[in-house]
């Protein structure tokens, strides 16, 4: 849909970036190695989703999702089945942070290379002519140096002679807030001159050392013009720190609108397609969240736009067939914005939801435009909707946008010390954060009752429930899954009867007891049905079955389910099985309640004896009387 950007000079490119390869891996490669190698460097490190630092810090849990969609199904594979157990991986073990750290450190290798490679690109297809102003950006010096030489009172001397801006509202005279210098203020300014040309260009212009502040733009700044400068600034500085990829902050050239795009005192008349093309060439894109849990920029048409764009942009790497580098999107907020960001990320991490709720609400066709506040569609906005549809345009907003926003929970992850990162909520929260984000993602997508939303919907629901005092919401969720599954499937389809037995274990959790008995005896008596009266899922939910009775003081109906669970599990598993020797113990806990003391002994003296025999000396089944849970067992 846009103009993207090629290199005339491949051959050349992908020579020089083989040196560089050769010289940082001090090793030799075949062609073939090197096409495969460049290919799963440029997935690995440049994918939009998986930042630098993002498998070390990341759990498990959230590494499997970042990397699916670019790596091999057989890797896929692998790493699903290294990671099933979400509980024992949450809580890292030496080896596993040592392979981490490795991959880290690789994925920052490739992700600096990739840098490298696109600035080449970009180098040589416009070496042969001077740049085009759309392509000037400016270092943040060279912002100050604008900010420096505005006048003491330019905000208001920009309201009093603007008037466009509303005497009363967010962004009038009688609001103190909107007294500051802002994107419109330093436009304003920039403009004064009248002759048409962009502050990037009258500065390139001037002799002496300000001809290094102004270069050809390598970041996209993508911020509302009615934040203050100094927040843009602060964030930008942060930014630059936190990516050490790109190149040191006085070679790091910027494109913001205020002082990049040429404007005049009628307007500026920046067209979707050179927006396009400024995106597509500079690789990357920066969006400033002020403040990042009511961010300004998610209201705005052009601040989305502006995401689509970098969602569709792609960089075309000459000489490797199928290569393409997907342009990435970051967020930067300022110092303080992100000690608080970090500590709603450990803490308080219902703002974190009311933020992603912003994102899932995104909606170009109804974003503001003109001045902020006002409805009604962009000419650049009303072009992309009709290009790619306003479906497809949220959802690439949407999808980068949370994307952004985990990664800055990594990146919190990642200045704690490693030794508290094991016990961190933010672990536990990327993990659920993940959930919900794919289960927002395939709901929008693919709609409610997809066989893919629904099993993402109860992947959230048992992570909420894992979390303390959030077991209605996961209960709340599970209820709708079976009643898509019932309408679906049919009462006694297996996945139907599996959602059923959550159901039921999130209905105990709440402390709903003749419910989650209700729910359990009619998921027993469907799996009986199905699946054969000793298949291990139906022996599960009698298990459960039998300890909600047992609970509610039906001892009389929990021993015959019981004994059942026992006799299926010694024969499916043997005597020496953890799981036989606990249908045992839960066996003599019930004829000991009933009376039944002689029984009792016996079960519970041979259950001793094999726990001794084939678990570990300091196993709790060897020790400890085992707590009734109605979970499956």
């Amino acid at each position: 849909m846009w103009e993207w950007l090629s290199c005339a000079k491949g051959c050349e490119c992908l020579s020089r970036a083989k040196i560089g390869c050769l010289s940082a891996g001090g090793g030799h490669f075949e062609d073939t190695l090197w096409h495969r190698s460049l290919r799963c460097c440029l997935l690995a490190g440049f994918a939009p989703v998986v930042p630098e630092m993002s498998v070390a810090l990341a759990p498990p849990a959230a590494a499997e999702a970042d990397f699916s969609t670019y790596v091999d199904a057989g890797v896929q594979s692998k790493m699903r089945t290294d990671l099933k157990n979400e509980q024992r991986l949450s809580v890292a073990t030496v080896r596993e942070e040592e392979l981490a750290t490795l991959l880290a450190v690789a994925a920052r290798k490739a992700s600096k290379m990739v840098t490298s490679l696109n600035g080449m690109i970009r180098s040589d297809s416009v070496k042969e002519e001077p740049l085009d102003h759309l392509q000037l950006g400016l270092t943040l010096d060279a912002m100050r140096v604008a900010l420096d030489g505005l006048p003491e009172n330019a905000a208001d001397d920009f309201l009093s002679h603007s008037p466009d801006f509303q005497p009363t509202g967010l962004y009038g005279y009688a609001n103190p807030g909107a007294r500051l210098v802002n994107g419109y203020v330093l436009q304003h300014y920039a403009t004064a001159s009248g002759d048409g040309r962009s502050y990037c260009e009258r500065l390139l212009e001037q002799e002496g050392p300000s001809t290094r502040l102004v270069g050809a733009a390598t970041v996209f700044v993508s911020c509302p013009r009615s934040v203050a400068m100094r927040v843009v600034l602060e964030a930008l500085e942060g930014y630059l720190v936190e990516h050490s990829e790109l190149p040191e902050g006085r070679d790091t050239h910027f494109w913001l609108f205020a002082l990049s795009a040429r404007t005049t005192a009628a307007g500026q008349k920046l067209t979707g397609e050179q927006l396009g093309r400024i995106i597509s060439e500079t690789g990357r894109t920066v969006l400033i969240l002020d403040p990042w849990h009511d961010p300004r920029a998610l209201r705005r048409a052009s601040c989305l736009c502006e995401v689509v764009c970098t969602k569709l942009a792609r960089t075309i790497v000459p000489g490797v067939d199928g290569i393409e580098i997907p342009h990435r999107l970051d967020v930067a907020i300022t110092p303080s914005q992100r000690r608080t960001f970090e500590w709603a990320f450990s803490s308080d991490y219902s703002k974190l939801e009311k933020l992603l709720a912003k994102v899932a609400a995104l909606d170009l066709a109804h974003a503001e435009s003109g001045l902020e506040g006002r409805s009604g569609v962009s000419r650049t906005a009303t072009r992309l909707i009709q290009l790619i549809g306003v479906d497809e345009c949220n959802a690439h907003a949407k999808d980068l946008m949370r994307h952004a926003v985990m990664r800055l929970g990594r990146e919190a992850l990642a200045r704690l010390p490693l030794e508290m990162r094991r016990e961190s909520p933010i672990v536990a929260h990327l993990g659920l954060m993940r959930r919900q984000i794919d289960a927002s993602r395939l709901r929008e997508n693919l709609g409610m009752n997809h066989p893919e939303t629904l099993k993402a919907i109860t992947a959230l629901a048992y992570h909420l429930k894992l979390q303390g005092g959030r077991s209605e919401e996961a209960s709340a969720l599970y209820s709708g899954v079976l009643r898509s599954q019932r309408r679906l499937l049919g009462d006694t389809h297996p996945t139907t009867l599996t959602s059923l037995n959550n159901l039921a274990v999130a209905r105990y959790s709440v402390g709903d007891l003749d419910g989650a008995t209700k729910l359990f005896k009619e998921a027993h008596k469907g799996r009986r049905m199905v699946l054969g009266p000793n298949n291990k899922a139906t022996l599960a939910t009698a298990s459960c079955l039998a300890q909600m009775l047992r609970t509610k003081g039906d001892l009389a109906g929990a021993e015959p389910l019981l004994r059942t669970v026992l006799s299926g599990r010694r024969a499916a598993k043997g005597k020496g099985h953890e799981d036989s020797l606990r249908s045992m113990i839960h066996l003599a806990n019930v004829l000991y309640e009933q009376g039944k003391l002689e029984e009792a002994t016996s079960v519970y003296r041979e259950a001793l004896a094999l726990c001794r025999s084939s678990l570990p000396v300091q196993h709790p089944s060897t020790t400890e009387k085992p707590h009734p849970s109605p979970h499956p067992s």
